[in-house]
């Protein structure tokens, strides 16, 4: 379809357009010709918007193509485009899975900074993932074990009646996935901080939460 509407003189590819097709190479893992098709639109003039530069990131996320998702994010920044969840979770994704530690921590900072992202140690008794992707959420959780750490070192953590203060990890109980009770995101804090050493474990109460105490 493509071809053909390059044919037509009379029929131009637009914004829309390329967006669909560099959409299609993401979803078909083809990160590279998600790129030749993203060239070929800035030579024929057409301007990238948001939803490209999203596109592209995700698509270089799948391709574990940490450094060029990071270089269109800084290019889409030099454009002035307004980047949104769908720009930051993919691109947090990469840098983390990658080992990317830093980045991925400078990453969520401007998201922070920009709103688009909430501050996850403001509360240091709760973290709520909803919204955010694995990678987001595994920076997020650090950020937060960091506050918490930090809370209880000084005393200022509120406890509950019995002297101990609940620690919550809201990740959502995957209803929207395949297999009710599991999500990416659930399941990547269960293995962090199982990693961290932290001793937190599913909610009987509840299968979207993770709880621990600290005395």
């Amino acid at each position: 379809v493509f071809s053909d509407m390059r044919k037509n003189e009379d029929v131009k590819p637009n914004t829309i357009t390329y967006n669909a097709l560099i959409s299609a190479c993401e979803k078909g893992g083809q990160w590279k010709r998600a790129l030749e098709v993203f060239a070929e639109m800035c030579s024929e003039g057409v301007k990238p918007n948001t939803v490209t530069y999203s596109a592209l990131i995700s698509a270089c996320e799948k391709g574990g193509q940490w450094e060029r998702a990071l270089q269109l994010f800084g290019d889409m920044r030099e454009s002035n485009l307004p980047a949104d969840a769908a720009t930051f979770n993919p691109l947090l994704n990469v840098l983390w899975e990658s080992g990317q530690r830093l980045h991925a921590l400078h990453i969520f900072q401007q998201a922070r900074g920009m709103q688009v992202f909430l501050d996850p140690s403001s509360n240091t008794n709760k973290v709520d993932l909803h919204g955010l992707s694995s990678g987001a959420a595994s920076v997020a959780i650090a950020i937060w074990l960091s506050a918490v750490r930090d809370s209880i070192e000084i005393g200022g953590s509120p406890s509950s009646a019995d002297g101990e203060t609940p620690l919550t990890v809201v990740t959502g109980w995957g209803k929207h996935s395949r297999v009710e009770g599991s999500s990416q995101v659930k399941d990547a804090m269960v293995s962090l901080l199982r990693q961290l050493g932290a001793p937190f474990k599913v909610s009987p109460k509840n299968p979207g939460r993770l709880t621990a105490t600290a005395a």
